[in-house]
């Protein structure tokens, strides 16, 4: 772990941990970047990688390959911008723009519910930015709450937190430094199930989207919710004021076959833009 005062990189000055970095082999800090006059906070992750020499040759070029995922993803006002990226001590850093604001969660009161009108806002928002995600051909995985930022004071939901960056020192490769499989990425109730036997899908993406919304309607976290016995599908409907077509489609968000949900996020948002 990196202490408060450490320089990396000769430009980056730590400030302190940020939570707990739950993903494998990611540690995540807020940092000053000395090369800016005065200097400016940034996200500095700091990426582990255990492995041999084959399998660190393979593991570093998923990362490079990353670094060109997240310079694209950062053209986005509502995503961090890729502002540095460096190996150093045999592990690889990233440098992100620091997002001030607050997260998601804290608008997410347990017990509070939320108007319809204040969730379909919130999916738009939401939705905006994950259409530019999902048109760039990349797969959240692990969209939550807690990696919804409301930026201040443009009062913006920015999508922080790829789970792509986590599969670089989540890949578990062979002696050769063959990718043989990656560690599940994802968060318990806002993941669907294809998502967590390891194939998710654009609309395993929508499916934490409208969990989220599910959430907000409700007063209740997902994991407090529960599946029809024969169905699987999540039963929220009696726990919320809602009308039947928002609640039409939210259900298309969240079914358990990824087959019948919306199968990306631009296709979800004309379907909400036909509600408003």
């Amino acid at each position: 772990m990196l202490e408060p005062g450490t320089i990396v990189h000769q430009h980056y000055k730590i400030i302190q941990r940020l939570g707990e970095s739950k993903g494998k082999g990611v540690e995540t800090y807020l940092a000053k970047n000395l090369k800016l006059s005065p200097p400016d906070r940034c996200v500095i992750k700091r990426l582990i990688l255990l492995h041999g020499y084959e399998q660190r040759k393979t593991v570093r070029r998923l990362f490079l390959k990353e670094v060109e995922v997240l310079k694209n993803l950062g053209q986005h006002p509502q995503i961090p911008k890729l502002i540095d990226f460096f190996e150093e001590n045999q592990d690889s850093f990233l440098v992100l723009e620091y997002i001030k604001g607050h997260e998601l969660v804290q608008e997410l009161s347990p017990k509070k519910i939320w108007p319809e009108v204040q969730v379909m806002k919130l999916l738009n928002e939401v939705l905006q930015v994950l259409s530019f995600v999902h048109d760039s051909q990349i797969i959240h995985r692990d969209i939550k709450p807690e990696n919804l930022i409301r930026q201040t004071p443009e009062n913006l939901l920015c999508l922080i937190d790829f789970g792509s960056v986590k599969e670089v020192t989540t890949s578990i490769t062979n002696e050769q430094g063959e990718i043989i499989s990656t560690v599940r990425i994802g968060t318990w109730g806002y993941m669907p199930k294809e998502q967590a036997s390891g194939t998710p899908y654009f609309s395993s993406d929508l499916y934490a989207v409208g969990m989220i919304a599910v959430q907000a309607l409700t007063g209740l976290h997902p994991l407090d919710l529960h599946p029809h016995p024969r169905t699987l599908e999540i039963m929220w409907r009696e726990r919320a004021k809602v009308s039947e077509k928002f609640a039409n489609f939210i259900d298309k968000m969240i079914r358990f076959d990824f087959r019948h949900r919306y199968r990306s996020a631009r296709e979800a948002l004309q379907d909400l833009s036909a509600l408003s």
